[in-house]
């Protein structure tokens, strides 16, 4: 055996969850996430990723320059997980799903929210999914 860490600290890491997304999970078939707070509007902890002035959301007055929105979701093991972006096409997705006149999103709603294109071409989908089953952590013996 080569592993550097033993069997059981193994397979308790690989289960440990960023609190922090990047985009690329979104990627492919996406994430699944429980939306659990209303987005913030916030000054970005690092200039660098705060919207510039030519940013879609600045130039129409929802973001100023040097913020971002920081979403904040839940994932089916209950740990909070949240992205902080200033995404033009992430934003849209947000807000025409919960332009939806049927069924808007709303807190407390799962979605699966899918990155599709590169740079320009960048876009998201945020649609609404039924609740994942959560298996129980603890399953009780029946005697």
């Amino acid at each position: 055996m080569n592993d550097i860490f033993p069997p059981d600290v193994q397979a308790a890491s690989d289960k440990i969850e960023s609190d922090w997304i990047s985009a690329k999970e979104f990627d492919g078939d996406g994430l699944v996430l429980q939306v659990v707070k209303p987005l913030e509007k916030i000054k970005s902890p690092n200039p660098k990723y705060g919207a510039k002035a030519d940013n879609f959301l600045v130039k129409n007055a929802i973001l100023e320059a040097g913020e971002t929105f920081r979403y904040i979701f839940s994932t089916e093991k209950g740990n909070e997980r949240k992205i902080d972006t200033n995404s033009s096409p992430f934003f849209i997705a947000f807000k025409q799903a919960t332009a939806d006149e049927d069924n808007p999103l709303v807190i407390g709603d799962w979605v699966r929210i899918i990155r599709t294109g590169e740079t320009t071409e960048t876009r998201y989908t945020v649609e609404k999914v039924e609740a994942p089953e959560v298996a129980p952590s603890n399953p009780t013996k029946e005697a």
